[in-house]
């Protein structure tokens, strides 16, 4: 596949994306969150203020079709300086990444194939996009959706709980990063990829 292809089908991704999530976004069953309000959390609500919030309808990642591909993630969050752990959670988070410790977190209680999905996500994070270069809303848009894309590439079907945790976030306006930081989320699921050894990618 050409490096044309690649970007082009990249693309595609993104629109798949954002199509399926106004599409959810639009449906009689979703249930439109209060403004302050915040969907499922992938990082440990320990790292926010305020008392527990109302989660997201979703369907977990269940199997380990995918295990095989915590290795080389893990890989990659070393070239980063950034050691991977997992925890036994004692709230609802699935996993959380810490620029100053230097760490990410995952929870035990996730199937394998569901911690690879919550990796990619903070290592997505890791790759500069945190709360300090943009809002909440825009940074778990950027990041679940270079997740979903590489995910994706994977042959990993996360939808159930992408999209849903990405509509959660962008339905008061930050869905827009998707197109405003296509650029960024395309670098992002580059790398992931690479690390992964899908494609080649350069």
């Amino acid at each position: 596949m050409s490096t044309q292809d690649k970007e082009q089908r990249r693309a595609e991704q993104r629109e798949q994306v954002e199509r399926a999530v106004r599409e959810l976004l639009t449906s009689d069953g979703w249930r439109r969150r209060d403004p302050g309000d915040v969907p499922r959390l992938q990082f440990d609500i320990s790292q926010t203020d305020g008392e527990s919030l109302p989660e997201v309808p979703r369907e977990p990642i269940t199997g380990d079709s995918h295990e095989h591909y915590l290795e080389p993630l893990k890989a990659l969050a070393r070239s980063m300086d950034l050691t991977v752990y997992e925890y036994e959670p004692t709230s609802e988070a699935q996993g959380f990444y810490d620029e100053k410790g230097k760490r990410i977190v995952i929870s035990t209680d996730l199937a394998p194939n569901g911690k690879v999905r919550t990796l990619i996500h903070e290592l997505a994070h890791a790759h500069g996009v945190t709360y300090k270069e943009y809002t909440r809303g825009e940074a778990e848009v950027i990041v679940e959706t270079a997740a979903s894309i590489v995910c994706g590439s994977l042959g990993l079907d996360t939808s159930g709980e992408s999209i849903p945790y990405i509509a959660g976030w962008g339905e008061n306006g930050d869905l827009a990063a998707i197109k405003k930081h296509a650029e960024t989320v395309d670098t992002i699921a580059r790398s992931i990829e690479t690390a992964c050894g899908f494609g080649g990618r350069s």
